[in-house]
């Protein structure tokens, strides 16, 4: 877990020295309302992002625009880009899979570095996605989703730990009436809702979910040119995260690299395709 002079840091890269200090003040009054903050996302200069100061916005955004964690090596951003060109050009969508999408600044992100292509925002947690609607509402090519992707689409509970929206999850329905059951989708799901889409990238910071997820939807998974997932096997005493991720990817993408708190998996077949 980085440290929080870490992201301090981060906070400063992304909105400058002014701006933290504000932010940091606001949490320490415990000031919650959301702040407007303008941040340079690609060639996007001074787009307005909204952050909440006394949640965990702050990490999410140090870490997506300041050290730019999902900012993939220049080679492979590049053959990305050109073959979501390459696709659009055969009328075939290249879709970005964003799962754990939070308020919305990684949606923000692959939006600016790959605008030909589509992006599906994926957020369970209702607050988080409210603030994920009112970042990405000037983003015709990113859709947002309020759901938790999952193994099956029958729904999930969700729990709420003490540390931040971005530590919310979802879990295997309790098959009690203590809380609303939080709707639940698959890859597959989503997927479908693409005439002619393909996966590009899937991105996945879904708190321990990737678990399922990789065990069901492994087939599928293959298919996108580029996996980016966090490995959350701490939340679980038998672990089993990274290794379901390996187990679903590696026979397909060999050689994950180590970026930032993700691993990268690349499919070389269809990454760098000639066509």
């Amino acid at each position: 877990m980085p440290s929080i002079a870490h992201h301090i840091i981060g906070l400063n890269r992304a909105f400058g020295t002014i701006k933290t200090a504000e932010i940091l003040c606001r949490r320490a009054v415990r000031a919650s309302a959301a702040m407007s903050i303008p941040v340079s996302v690609g060639a996007k200069t001074n787009r307005p992002v909204l952050l909440r100061p006394t949640d965990s916005d702050l990490f999410v955004a140090s870490q997506v625009f300041g050290w730019q964690e999902y900012s993939l090596p220049k080679s492979l951003t590049t053959s990305l880009s050109r073959l979501a060109q390459t696709w659009r050009s055969k009328n075939i969508v290249p879709v970005i899979v964003d799962a754990g999408a939070n308020a919305g600044y990684s949606a923000l992100y692959f939006s600016a570095l790959f605008p030909e292509a589509e992006i599906i925002a994926i957020e369970p947690n209702p607050a988080s996605f409210n603030f994920l609607m009112r970042n990405v509402s000037q983003c015709k090519n990113i859709r947002a989703i309020e759901a938790a992707l999952w193994s099956h689409e029958n729904g999930v509970d969700l729990e709420f730990p003490n540390s931040g929206s971005w530590s919310v999850r979802a879990i295997k329905h309790q098959g009690t009436d203590e809380r609303p059951l939080t709707q639940s989708t698959t890859l597959e799901g989503i997927l479908r809702t693409v005439p002619g889409g393909r996966m590009l990238i899937c991105k996945l910071d879904i708190e321990g979910a990737e678990r399922d997820v990789c065990r069901a939807s492994a087939k599928t998974l293959q298919t996108a040119a580029c996996v980016i997932v966090e490995t959350h096997d701490f939340l679980f005493e038998d672990g089993g995260c990274h290794e379901a991720v390996t187990d679903a990817l590696i026979s397909k993408m060999p050689s994950p690299i180590r970026l930032g708190e993700n691993w990268v998996f690349v499919n070389p077949e269809v990454a760098f395709t000639k066509t």
